[in-house]
């Protein structure tokens, strides 16, 4: 009798340990197919080599021919002051940026770059002369809609053109969606716009403000 009692609770021993084991499979492999889904976002960042979103490449067009030529020629007169300021990062957000003075035009070209992550990228160019803004153009790609179980992230792909010194001041707009952002053509080359010739001189003193607030990242007592 004793014999039986004995098999009877080494059997029942056996059974629990088996079933911990089970559900501990169980659990490292949900731990595991959690962690290595393939989410829209995650895919994303499969991109980060695009010169468009690299925010230490300088050596593109941006799409724009006014900042396109711009940049090439001073580039080629070889007489204006370069300098790169790289990797400022606060939060989830990174800049880096190129600034080109031309004294004997009393000019300044700054070049942004700046990337979000998982939650997009920045291209902006701000040309002025003396103090004052000529031409500011605004290029970004964000997060339209969010991705569900069964649809992915839409992203919104936004260029906003200011020219402020024209002979009649304008604004210029491009809008773009998509779902395959790695298949994405950021020139913008195809892609009608809008323009619009109701500019307001608030807009000026908005996008100064702007411009100051990127370059005073680089002090921020947030910086990491």
């Amino acid at each position: 009798m004793r014999n039986v009692l004995l098999l009877f609770i080494t059997a029942i021993l056996l059974s629990n340990c088996n079933d911990r084991q089970a559900v501990n499979n169980a659990i490292v492999t949900n731990n595991k197919d959690t962690v290595t889904k393939d989410t829209s976002l995650d895919r994303v960042n499969r991109i980060f080599n695009n010169p468009f979103r690299d925010i230490n490449n300088f050596d593109i067009s941006f799409g724009d021919n006014f900042i396109d030529s711009l940049h090439v020629s001073y580039v080629k007169k070889g007489r204006s002051a370069v300098t790169l300021t790289k990797d400022i990062c606060i939060g989830d957000n990174c800049e880096s940026w190129k600034t080109i003075v031309d004294k004997q035009e009393n000019t300044v070209l700054y070049l942004f770059k700046g990337d979000g992550g998982e939650y997009g990228f920045s291209n902006d160019q701000y040309f002025l002369r003396g103090d004052s803004l000529v031409y500011v153009r605004n290029f970004s790609v964000s997060i339209e809609t969010w991705p569900t179980d069964s649809t992915d992230t839409k992203w919104k792909i936004e260029e906003v053109v200011y020219h402020f010194q024209a002979n009649q001041p304008y604004t210029r707009n491009r809008t773009g969606y998509t779902s395959t952002l790695d298949k994405f053509d950021f020139s913008l080359k195809d892609m009608a716009a809008k323009t619009s010739f109701d500019i307001a001189t608030k807009l000026s003193r908005e996008k100064s403000l702007e411009l100051k607030k990127l370059l005073k990242m680089k002090d921020s007592e947030n910086r990491e």
